[in-house]
């Protein structure tokens, strides 16, 4: 389908594929996919009661995902592989229903924006961000993430060149397991 802009789209009550769908649900499909997409903006659409992924962006660069909503995923809500992405004033949350590895936003790629979004009830980590640089992590709500797993955060990632600041964390505790639960866990890399 070619489009420039996608707007007022409800997607609701999918499945996936029968296979393994390795740690937190990355490697299941999304409910909306973008692949190889180009400045694609996603603006006021909502995916809700999946099975897999809620959105997943891959091998893409431009573009924004806007005033969504991401809610009752079977694995992570939104799965970023792209470069120079604006994800603001999304709604994320209760994603991780079969896989309670899952984040609310797995990012992996290099100057995305993530700027005012609420993240809540994530069994794993807020926002894990992996090997990307010059990204900005600003004003976003995140709380009661870590519900389930351990050694994690409400922002945890090796972001290189990158700047997190403003945000808003609560209700983040550790879960007796040992392990420490954080607002902000930069990992090896950063």
């Amino acid at each position: 389908m070619l489009f420039r802009s996608l707007q007022n789209l409800t997607v609701q009550a999918t499945s996936v594929d029968l296979k393994p769908g390795g740690w937190g649900g990355a490697g299941l499909t999304g409910a909306i996919e973008l692949n190889h997409t180009k400045d694609c903006v996603l603006d006021t659409v909502a995916t809700t009661q999946v099975g897999g992924l809620g959105v997943a962006v891959s091998n893409s660069s431009g573009g924004a995902l806007r005033n969504s909503e991401i809610a009752q995923t079977g694995a992570c809500g939104l799965k970023l592989g792209a470069n120079q992405m604006v994800v603001e004033r999304n709604h994320i949350h209760h994603v991780g229903i079969h896989f309670p590895g899952s984040a609310g936003v797995l990012m992996g790629g290099d100057g995305i924006q993530l700027v005012r979004n609420e993240i809540n009830d994530i069994p794993y980590s807020g926002v894990i961000g992996g090997g990307g640089k010059g990204c900005l992590i600003e004003e976003n709500l995140v709380y009661r993430a870590m519900l389930v797993m351990h050694d994690g955060a409400a922002i945890y990632g090796n972001l290189r060149e990158s700047v997190i600041r403003g945000n808003m964390v609560r209700d983040i505790r550790p879960n007796g397991q040992g392990f420490g639960a954080s607002a902000y866990y930069l990992d090896e890399g950063s």
